[in-house]
C-alpha cells in the first residue's frame, strides 16, 4: 500500500493501521510523486523541500511500525516500509 502525507502523526497512524492488515505486506511512503493535486498540499515531492519534516516523519513511521511489531500485532509478515 502506498500512503501519503505531510503531518507525522497521522502518517504515523496510517502504519500502525495497515500494519493489521493481514493483506499489506509492504508500505510505501510516497515522497516523489509530482502531481498537482497532491505537492500543493505539501505531499509528494513537496516534502523534499523540507528534509526537517521528512526526518520527522520517517521518525514517526519507523517508530509506529516497530511499536506495532512489538505488542505481538498479528501480521501475516513483518511491517517493511518503502520510500518512494
Amino acid at each position: 500500500v502506498q500512503i501519503f502525507g505531510h503531518e507525522p502523526e497521522m502518517m504515523a497512524e496510517a502504519v500502525r493501521y495497515f500494519c493489521t492488515r493481514k493483506d499489506i505486506g509492504l508500505i510505501d511512503l510516497n515522497m516523489g510523486c509530482p502531481t498537482p493535486k497532491i505537492v500543493k498540499n505539501g505531499d509528494g515531492s513537496a516534502l523534499l523541500r523540507d528534509p526537517v519534516l521528512v526526518e520527522s516523519i520517517l521518525k514517526a513511521a519507523v517508530s509506529a511500525s516497530r511499536e506495532m511489531g512489538e505488542q505481538g500485532t498479528e501480521m501475516s509478515n513483518p511491517c517493511r516500509m518503502r520510500i518512494a
